[in-house]
């Protein structure tokens, strides 16, 4: 980067003056922006550093490589340097030493640190000894220079070669977290670039990405198409709209051209927007007085980092371009901010970006905050742009139906926002409000983020068909909360009872049965035949039951043979378990069986005529006919129905008629006869009476 260049030569030197002044410009120009390593961010002169544990005296070995970068990766120092694997090695294992500079005690101390290997460019911190001095250790916030050298404590010579010094504010483990740069979006915007016939250049561009610089290149000739210089300059002036090139002036009166670049990290150099102008200059020398001036300090304002319910680290960048820059944050929970904290460090020097940081507490709980990072330079303000973060919260939960659900086991879920603090679930379960039992809930994707996230468990050895209450409870380091209560109910086998048969017929009879489905799809038949090993399966109707409570389902089953005594349950089974009804009977229809009993002499000219009656499930008419004289007679001339007729139960029955006024001395023959749909049935005769001389009439009651 070139900087400002003053010149005290004024018009009438000599003519050969100005080729030489312009060989010494590009001779400038060239060193300043084209340095082989770039220059040493050494604090105070190699002469004022108290070199300590050194073999050898490394005050005026050459810088030969390049130290790029000093940073925190995990637990380890990482120096990415060109000298890492051309270096010599002595032994074959180690080829360079890491140096450190720091003050302690009123003075400034360089002092070897450890060593690197072969082609190594990270150290762990488990390396650092009690070197400097006894009992040291990296503070976080501290500022301290790096830079590597050939092996400076081995006595053999080998080498002598360095890097270039590289200054480093420590944000290790044992203090802040690692900074957190802006994620790229995009390259930048140019919105505007014009400039003043000084000129004096400004313009703005849009923010998209770490990292913004406005580059301007120009080319100035002599007026012949000599040219003078060729150079380019960045600045990076925040303003409300982006930062603001601002400050460059030339003084030459020529008519020139000049581009500007607007560049971040983010962007190839081929897809860098720019903009043209070409100025009519307007000054009283006729060569170069001055390159760049800048107008305050570049500032960006990085992203935030470990942040909790009441505190947050802030991150940013100055560069104060060779002068001392102020730092600080603005933060607030508006872009108004209110509140300001000074960075660590607070001073900045330097001709480098330097990492500034801040730890802003005393924050509102799940509160969005705003801030940005300023530094002063002289009397000028200048702003990174505004950011924002937002503060841990107790985690957000809400519990969701539990799904899916079985007969002795189910899964419950929830939803959590952890609310930006690692959080972890737990679900409560049990058959009532008091729940009993709990389970981890699966790890959440992000468990310090913040959005809803799913998060489910798995309980076992439930209880068949039985209510649960359970609820999901988040737990981070600002607190807990439980999303509300709700209920699930295990799944069982359906539950199931078996009828009594109806409509028997001698060849048909239609099955009957319950089913619980116990809220599962439940399919239903009938089992039967003629013994308890059934041998016959029907379906039932409906044969797919569904829902909670009994339901009939019942099945026709015919080609049935008559008088038959067959066996029947009902089964139901869905995807927990088959339960079966209770074995039950029935007999089909037949004709009727009569067997004519011995009448019942009541008197000598009255007496009952008796029989029984197996109605084989079909309703039966009975009656008894009779005659006098011979028997059988030849003709039965009376015909009287039982007083039980007609006898509808499928069991036996005995049944009479009533005769009285016989003749005395009469002799009487009698049958019972019995019909049902089936056919009908007559009983053998029975004489009733004697060869007495009486006179006898026999008549139903």
């Amino acid at each position: 980067m070139i900087k400002r260049v003053t010149d005290s030569l004024h018009y009438g030197h000599p003519a050969w003056f100005s080729p030489i002044l312009t060989t010494i410009m590009l001779f400038l120009a060239f060193s300043l922006t084209h340095a082989a390593v770039p220059k040493d961010q050494i604090p105070v002169p190699y002469s004022q550093l108290s070199f300590e544990g050194n073999y050898r005296d490394i005050s005026r070995w050459p810088a030969t490589k390049i130290l790029h970068s000093v940073g925190i990766e995990g637990s380890q120092l990482y120096m990415p340097n060109d000298g890492a694997c051309s270096w010599p090695s002595p032994d074959g294992n180690v080829n360079a030493n890491v140096h450190i500079i720091l003050y302690h005690d009123g003075k400034w101390i360089s002092s070897p640190w450890d060593y690197m290997g072969v082609c190594q460019e990270h150290k762990h911190f488990d390396a650092i000894g009690d070197i400097p001095y006894p009992g040291w250790k990296p503070r976080a916030g501290e500022t301290y220079y790096f830079f590597l050298t050939t092996i400076s404590r081995d006595p053999s010579g080998v080498g002598e070669e360095r890097t270039n010094v590289v200054k480093y504010v420590w944000f290790g483990p044992t203090g802040y977290p690692p900074p957190v740069e802006p994620e790229c979006v995009g390259p930048p915007v140019i919105n505007s670039f014009k400039a003043t016939p000084n000129p004096v250049f400004s313009g703005t561009m849009g923010l998209l990405g770490p990292d913004h610089n406005v580059q301007l290149s120009w080319n100035i000739s002599n007026g012949d198409g000599v040219k003078l210089v060729a150079g380019s300059g960045e600045s990076a002036e925040t303003s409300e709209h982006g930062p603001v090139l601002g400050g460059l002036e030339l003084l030459l009166k020529k008519t020139e051209t000049f581009t500007i670049y607007a560049k971040n990290k983010c962007t190839p150099e081929a897809q860098w927007p720019s903009k043209t102008i070409t100025v009519q200059l307007q000054a009283p020398l006729p060569f170069l007085s001055g390159l760049i001036l800048y107008n305050g300090a570049d500032v960006e304002t990085w992203g935030s980092s470990g942040t909790t319910a009441n505190s947050s680290f802030l991150y940013g960048a100055v560069n104060p371009h060779h002068q001392e820059a102020k730092a600080l944050f603005e933060f607030g929970t508006t872009p108004a901010y209110g509140r300001k904290a000074e960075a660590l460090p607070k001073s900045i020097t330097g001709d480098d970006k330097t990492t500034i940081a801040v730890k802003v507490t005393g924050l509102q709980r799940g509160t969005v905050y705003h801030y940005r990072a300023r530094a002063k330079l002289r009397e000028k303000l200048t702003y990174g742009v505004d950011r924002t973060f937002k503060t841990d919260d107790i985690p957000t939960v809400t519990t969701d139906s539990a799904s899916p659900v079985h007969d002795t086991y189910a899964t419950l879920r929830g939803t959590t926002n952890p609310n930006g603090a690692t959080t972890s679930v737990t679900f409560y379960y049990g058959e009532t409000t008091g729940y009993g039992s709990s389970i981890a809930g699966s790890a959440l994707a992000d468990p310090d983020g913040s959005t809803p996230q799913s998060t489910n468990a798995n309980v076992t050895n439930l209880q068949k068909n039985s209510p649960y209450h359970y609820k999901v409870c988040a737990t981070n380091s600002v607190g807990t909360r439980c999303g509300g209560d709700k209920t699930f109910t295990t799944y069982a086998p359906p539950e199931v009872v078996t009828d009594a048969a109806t409509t028997i017929t001698d060849i048909s009879a239609i099955l009957n049965g319950r089913v619980d489905p116990n809220r599962k799809d439940t399919t239903v038949s009938f089992e039967w035949g003629t013994s308890d090993s059934y041998g016959n399966t029907v379906a039932g109707s409906p044969a797919a039951l569904s829902g909670d409570g009994p339901q009939a389902s019942s099945a026709n089953i015919s080609g049935l043979t008559k008088g038959t005594t067959y066996h029947y349950r009902i089964v139901g089974q869905n995807p927990y378990g088959t339960d079966y009804g209770d074995d039950m009977t029935f007999t089909t229809d037949d004709e009727p069986g009569v067997i004519t009993e011995l009448p019942t002499i009541l008197s000598s000219t009255e007496a009952t005529l008796r029989a029984t009656i197996s109605p084989h499930g079909a309703e039966t008419r009975v009656y008894f006919q009779w005659s006098d004289g011979s028997c059988p007679p030849e003709m039965w001339y009376n015909e009287q129905a039982a007083i039980q007729s007609p006898i509808a139960e499928n069991v036996q029955s005995e049944v009479a008629s009533y005769y009285k006024d016989g003749s005395i001395g009469s002799v009487y023959c009698y049958r019972a006869v019995a019909e049902n749909g089936v056919g009908g049935e007559v009983g053998t005769h029975r004489v009733y009476g004697e060869p007495v001389e009486i006179n006898m009439t026999l008549t139903a009651e």
